[in-house]
């Protein structure tokens, strides 16, 4: 996938400018930076939910000339904080993943198949009955993935998914994201706020401030105590963490005035 010449405008005021990158295949990417840094707004615009100028090319066509369906094949993106207008059974919500193959107005055999099989790779084929409502933000979280399973999409944009979390939760729902990206090959990218868990479960990190590329790279290359520092306005250090495997943030603080 690349991005190129990306400008995303809202209200006369510029949220992303002349922004150009790519991510690679089969591997998860992590998008930091500050709040408003256009982190956000970068998943939607990939996907087609709002107005943009410039291109994002997908497996070598201009995303904008696939139809909704055929998008919905290759591409899945779960929001934040994503919202039933009624209640709905976590069987049901994870069938509409679906929708991108159906051929017909109901489900087909193989329809169901893949529907038990994203239940059971998220672990949440027992709540198969329980409305989704009601179910803890983990568990919730989990489903809406299993719904992303479903639909066999092989891009997975995630925005900010353990937001709202326990630590338990989170340390899940990342977990789980790796297992699909080693295991079913998913290129995934998403927003993390957690600069310690990007740094375990991610390839690669794409840094954004006021809309432009900062600076993107595998993680044990570009993840420094200067370039955060920078990035963040904060002082910062990082260290390597033998027993994670992986550079660390040891600390932070906010920077003394001078």
């Amino acid at each position: 996938m690349e991005v190129k010449s990306l400008e995303v405008c809202y209200q006369k005021q510029t949220i992303i400018q002349s922004l150009d990158l790519s991510f690679k295949q089969h591997q998860i990417t992590s998008i930091i930076g500050r709040n408003g840094s256009g982190k956000s707004t970068l998943l939607k615009a990939i996907a087609q939910l709002i107005p943009h100028q410039g291109t994002v090319i997908l497996n070598g066509q201009a995303i904008n000339q696939y139809t909704t369906k055929e998008l919905a094949r290759h591409l899945s993106l779960l929001m934040q904080s994503s919202q039933l207008a009624t209640p709905i059974t976590v069987a049901d919500l994870v069938a509409m993943g679906r929708y991108p193959h159906q051929k017909g107005r109901h489900l087909s055999k193989l329809d169901e198949e893949k529907i038990d099989w994203a239940m059971t790779a998220t672990h949440v084929i027992h709540l198969r009955n329980h409305l989704v409502d009601d179910l803890s933000g983990g568990q919730r979280q989990r489903v809406w993935i299993a719904m992303a399973l479903a639909q066999e999409s092989e891009y997975l944009l995630l925005d900010e998914p353990t937001t709202y979390l326990d630590l338990e939760s989170q340390l899940e729902i990342l977990t789980l994201v790796r297992q699909l990206q080693q295991e079913m090959g998913t290129t995934v990218i998403m927003v993390l706020h957690d600069i310690n868990q990007v740094a375990r479960f991610s390839d690669e990190i794409v840094a954004l401030e006021q809309g432009q590329l900062q600076f993107q790279g595998a993680v044990t290359e570009v993840m420094t105590s200067e370039r955060l520092s920078a990035l963040y306005h904060l002082d910062m250090q990082v260290a390597f963490d033998d027993f994670y495997g992986c550079p660390q943030v040891t600390h932070y603080a906010l920077r003394k005035e001078v």
